[in-house]
């Protein structure tokens, strides 16, 4: 990670037996620790524009590909 201070929320979890976990706003470049502690710009640009860029270069192909995977993990 180029921010360390992600890995030490990680690690503050473990050490008292917790699962890490962080939560985010789409709108937003930060990441919130498990306790509640905001971590400022840890994406160059927020969720939700990168998830908008993802699906935009989407190919037909790989439509496919993920509908096909989707359907047989779900023992359709």
């Amino acid at each position: 990670y180029h921010n360390k201070e992600v890995v030490s929320h990680e690690i503050s979890d473990l050490l008292v037996g917790d699962i890490p976990i962080f939560y985010n706003s789409i709108n937003s470049t930060s990441l919130i620790s498990s306790n509640g502690i905001e971590i400022k710009n840890v994406y160059d640009e927020p969720i939700i524009t990168k998830v908008y860029k993802r699906i935009s270069k989407l190919t037909n192909q790989e439509i496919q590909k993920q509908s096909a995977f989707l359907t047989v993990s779900m023992g359709l």
